[in-house]
């Protein structure tokens, strides 16, 4: 499978991912936490971050940071049976092809990250996504509501910790994936902050990319598949700045349609770029990085 025909699978399999209908489990507490900082090195995999996480003392293994994941996160079967995880659930989800599909609920007593710590998190069962074999989990919003997450994608670090964002944008949790205002020249829209598509930089709707100015034909770039039917992905090259509060992000192309919503803002379209989203605070700020992270 090509590179593009990889990204556009786990576009799919992410697409079909958190629509959840049915949950059967033990009552979940909230994901508690020690630690007030961490620094820890990125991977950047197929344009998404991926960080060593500890799962009740053993590993590394390696975790995608999803900000469009709801939930604490998810965690692969091999792993999960290979710790002995407890399944305190399971989740119904939708699934390809207008089925559904149900996945255990594991709880890890520890999961740590760096410095910091997390108790009792809740990982659902990882589905397998085409095209990749080397993720162990991915770590889901709901995992850093009570701190704030930062992704360095220029200096390739992640920081934890709990100091507020000033500046930046305001951002909207009511769906829980942050959303925030991103401007295509003049014109405002509303877009889902997922880290985990490292399909395309900004994917929008099919009525917004028809009404942005285009300096360059459409193509087709693969077709993707969801519990609504298969579709094709199309791309196409733009003339005007694509800005989130005022900040120029290296976004030059458009693909469309988007999952939900007017759009999705991924990984690949933060290059070179330092996320922070502060939960507490509804706030996100995203600017050039330049100095490392750091708990100093």
């Amino acid at each position: 499978m090509s590179i593009v025909g990889a990204i556009l699978a786990i576009a799919a399999a992410q697409a079909a991912e958190p629509q959840v209908v049915q949950v059967s489990r033990a009552a979940t507490p909230d994901v508690a936490f020690e630690g007030t900082c961490a620094v820890a090195p990125l991977e950047l995999s197929a344009g998404q971050p991926v960080v060593a996480v500890t799962v009740d003392g053993h590993g590394p293994y390696r975790f995608v940071i999803d900000t469009g994941a709801q939930g604490a996160g998810r965690i692969s079967t091999a792993v999960a049976e290979q710790l002995g995880l407890e399944a305190v659930g399971e989740v119904r989800a939708a699934a390809p092809g207008g089925t559904f599909s149900t996945r255990k609920i594991y709880r890890a007593g520890k999961l740590g990250v760096g410095a910091i710590v997390f108790s009792d998190a809740d990982l659902a069962e990882m589905p397998v996504l085409p095209g990749r074999t080397d993720w162990d989990g991915v770590l889901g919003i709901d995992l850093f509501h009570q701190l704030t997450l930062t992704l360095d994608y220029g200096k390739a670090a992640l920081k934890l910790s709990r100091e507020p964002v000033t500046g930046g944008v305001a951002a909207s949790f009511d769906h829980a994936i942050p959303a925030i205002p991103l401007k295509e020249g003049d014109k405002e829209i509303a877009v889902d902050l997922d880290t985990g598509n490292g399909a395309a930089p900004l994917f929008v709707s099919e009525a917004i990319a028809k009404a942005v100015p285009q300096s360059g034909p459409a193509t087709e770039r693969g077709k993707a598949r969801t519990s609504f039917g298969e579709f094709s992905i199309m791309e196409a090259p733009i003339s005007l700045p694509v800005t989130v509060g005022g900040v120029a992000l290296p976004i030059v192309k458009l693909a469309w349609p988007s999952a939900r919503g007017e759009g999705n803002l991924g990984s690949r379209g933060l290059a070179g770029m330092q996320l922070t989203v502060d939960h507490a605070g509804g706030r996100v700020a995203i600017r050039p990085s330049a100095d490392a992270p750091s708990c100093g």
